[in-house]
Formats: C-alpha cells, sequence, structure tokens
C-alpha cells in the first residue's frame, strides 16, 4: 500500500517541479513566460505518464462464459 502513495505523491508532485524548473529557466534566460509553460506541459506529462504506469493491468474475461439470458430459478 505505501507504493501506491508513494507513486501518486510522485505523480503529484510532477507538475509543481516541472513549473518551478521552467520559472528557473525563465530567469536564467529571460524568457518568461516560455520556460514556465514548457515546464507545465513536460510536469503535465509526467503526471500523466505516472498514473498510466500506476495503473492495474486490465484482465481478459474472453474466455469466460457469457451470462446466461434465463432467469435463475
Amino acid at each position: 500500500m505505501g507504493a501506491k502513495y508513494q507513486g501518486a505523491m510522485e505523480a503529484v508532485l510532477a507538475i509543481p517541479i516541472g513549473a518551478g524548473l521552467g520559472h528557473l529557466a525563465d530567469r536564467q534566460w529571460e524568457s518568461a513566460p516560455v520556460g514556465l509553460l514548457i515546464g507545465l506541459l513536460l510536469g503535465f506529462g509526467a503526471f500523466i505518464l505516472r498514473l498510466t504506469r500506476m495503473r492495474p493491468e486490465v484482465s481478459d474475461d474472453s474466455d469466460a462464459p457469457p451470462p446466461s439470458d434465463r432467469p435463475q430459478s
């Protein structure tokens, strides 16, 4: 269960870390707000990537028999 919380924290912190790095790049190269926007986009991309990797695999139930249409008695 701890791994899920760690993954969630990594996902949530990806956005502000990306924004912070973009802000630092803007201050370094005086390119505001380009660096911030790029950092936000990269952070959001890392957020989505982390969430998709945390998602459990969906099992394929195609081998299961179809449900019966008759009412159970």
